[in-house]
């Protein structure tokens, strides 16, 4: 049965999925939850590391057209590519003729072009200041909205509770990499006891994506 008194707010690549799956509730990429009426606690997860995010971010929907950031976009693209019989939307759907043409020429793409897209769609684009990527601009936002003096640079997990849109509710601030080193504690947190019950499910790592080793390869060429 799913978990309704607790939700998710997370920016992209927060590992949202993996919570999300672990604690059978609801996520939302936006700051804070509109309708709290059944929350009881609110989990925010953050990332301090915007490079890594916008990296992953980027090869997450590499070959959906509909996202100015890929290279199959018209307007901002590197590679051309056929229309699709119907609008891909944010995803490509599986019944997609061109999904698996993209794919492989990804697959067998020169490097050095996609780090030039990836370097120019960061300079022109700005999209990693874009608040379902910047963590620390959502931050500043949470605080703001909250009236909570919360800490961006620390790996404690931060718990208080406050009432927010009349409701009393607890907050759990953390940082992911408490998800893998933390993770009983994390718990412990967001249950008030020890659930043994409850274990971590990772989901939607990149290392079981189609994409993993032209994505290791990128992260290593662009590091160089």
């Amino acid at each position: 049965m799913r978990n309704q008194n607790i939700i998710i707010c997370s920016s992209f690549k927060c590992a949202s999925s993996t919570l999300q799956t672990t604690f059978n509730c609801d996520k939302t990429h936006d700051i804070l939850p509109n309708n709290v009426n059944n929350i009881d606690t609110i989990l925010i997860p953050f990332n301090d590391d915007l490079d890594k995010i916008c990296k992953s971010a980027y090869f997450q929907d590499i070959i959906v057209p509909v996202y100015e950031y890929s290279p199959f976009n018209e307007k901002y693209g590197i590679i051309e590519t056929t229309r699709c019989s119907r609008p891909c939307g944010d995803t490509c759907m599986k019944e997609c003729f061109q999904k698996d043409i993209r794919k492989n020429i990804i697959k067998n793409i020169k490097i050095d072009l996609l780090i030039n897209h990836y370097n120019d769609t960061m300079k022109n684009q700005k999209w990693c200041n874009r608040i379902h990527l910047n963590n620390e601009v959502r931050h500043k936002l949470i605080c703001e909205e909250l009236k909570v003096n919360l800490s961006f640079t620390s790996k404690e997990i931060q718990t208080f509770n406050i009432n927010y849109k009349n409701k009393n509710v607890k907050i759990i601030y953390f940082h992911v990499s408490n998800i893998n080193n933390n993770f009983e504690n994390l718990k412990l947190s967001i249950f008030d006891i020890k659930r043994d019950d409850i274990k971590l499910r990772n989901v939607n790592c990149s290392s079981n994506k189609w994409y993993n080793d032209i994505y290791i390869e990128f992260i290593a060429k662009h590091a160089g």
